[in-house]
């Protein structure tokens, strides 16, 4: 049970992350170095084009986590929390421009 309660304070706390601690330099290398030929070689070479289609599957920040997640298993990477919130407060600074102060 203690460890369960752990797991849930950890999680509540990664994902209560302010996006002022993010390093958005080192999430944009990240995702260019990780993520961008994948994304290019679905949209006829724009990786851009992912986040800006008209129907998109991220429409908040959570969602804008969980699919970073999803994509860092799915690719197999070894990135640390905060490299996963580099990637979102990138991606969210560059193309969602997302509400954080939520």
């Amino acid at each position: 049970m203690k460890s369960l309660t752990f797991a849930v304070i950890a999680l509540f706390q990664f994902l209560t992350i302010p996006h002022s601690f993010a390093d958005t330099s080192r999430g944009a290398k990240l995702e260019s170095d990780n993520c961008s030929a994948c994304h290019a070689a679905r949209f006829n070479g724009d990786s851009s084009a992912i986040y800006l289609r008209e129907h998109r599957r991220v429409n908040n920040r959570n969602q804008l986590i969980s699919q970073v997640k999803f994509c860092k298993n799915s690719l197999g990477l070894v990135w640390f929390d905060e490299q996963v919130m580099d990637v979102v407060e990138h991606l969210n600074k560059r193309y969602y421009q997302f509400d954080t102060s939520k």
